[in-house]
């Protein structure tokens, strides 16, 4: 599978997101990934938000499964394994989702 469209840009939103907020170095600067998503919405500006919140979307909306997905949020620059909350990509990236969506401005 190729992939959408955002995965072949040099830096989206979303890999602005993870890359810059949940990337290998996280747990150094947050106490918890939750943190971190809170960090980013305070932090950066409005379209960036909606820029990551809708490629977030448009993942979403991609029939993946979990290794696929941990594959692609790994390239994006997620180093966050939600395995850790003994939840699943899926439904962590899509309570991600709807933090960002009720916290757009």
């Amino acid at each position: 599978m190729s992939g959408p469209f955002f995965w072949k840009r040099p830096i989206s939103p979303l890999g602005q997101f993870f890359g810059g907020y949940l990337d290998q170095d996280w747990i150094l600067e947050f106490p918890d990934p939750w943190s971190a998503v809170e960090a980013y919405v305070a932090n950066e500006p409005a379209d960036s938000r909606l820029g990551a919140r809708y490629e977030l979307s448009v993942l979403l909306a991609l029939p993946l499964n979990e290794a696929e997905l941990s594959r692609t949020t790994d390239r994006l620059g997620l180093n966050y394994r939600p395995s850790v909350e003994r939840t699943t990509y899926r439904a962590w990236l899509e309570k991600v989702e709807r933090y960002l969506r009720d916290h757009e401005s």
